[in-house]
């Protein structure tokens, strides 16, 4: 399954809505799902 995942950031690890988001992505993706990610730099 294609799965995008919009957030306004998720480069920067400065707290836990982008830690969660990130732990999710890897999460999906170990599932064997391809994931994609749209934020603001």
């Amino acid at each position: 399954m294609k799965i995008l995942i919009v957030i306004d950031q998720f480069y920067d690890s400065n707290n836990g809505t982008t830690i969660s988001a990130r732990r999710f992505a890897q999460g999906l993706e170990n599932a064997g799902h391809e994931v994609f990610v749209m934020s603001v730099r």
